[in-house]
């Protein structure tokens, strides 16, 4: 694990007492601190899915949890970014070409 780093780790079992499919999913910090565990439970059909879907993709079950998660949050904070910027334009619709931006940055 590199210094700073992250990992999630995604374990699955069938549950005994309702035979649903679970994931558990913790996050390790380097110092091995957990800071989070989440349980899912899915359908069967769900289940499948996912794991058929890891599977074309030739990823873990894990690896596309991890994936997508990420990815829905960058996502959300990728247009709210977006959204911002539409609303300063609206209150200022001034824009600049290239040439006028390495002008104003001094760039060559």
């Amino acid at each position: 694990m590199k210094t700073g780093q992250t990992v999630l780790e995604i374990t699955f079992f069938t549950n005994t007492i309702d035979r649903t499919d679970c994931y558990v999913i913790q996050c390790i910090t380097e110092k091995g601190v957990l800071h989070m565990t989440i349980s899912l439970r899915l359908s069967d059909e769900d289940s499948t899915l996912i794991k058929k879907y890891a599977e074309l993709k030739n990823m873990t079950v894990s690896e596309m949890i991890r994936q997508t998660v990420l990815e829905r949050i960058e996502d959300e904070f990728d247009l709210t970014a977006y959204n911002k910027a539409m609303e300063e334009y609206k209150n200022n619709p001034v824009t600049y070409t290239h040439e006028e931006v390495k002008k104003m940055l001094e760039l060559k």
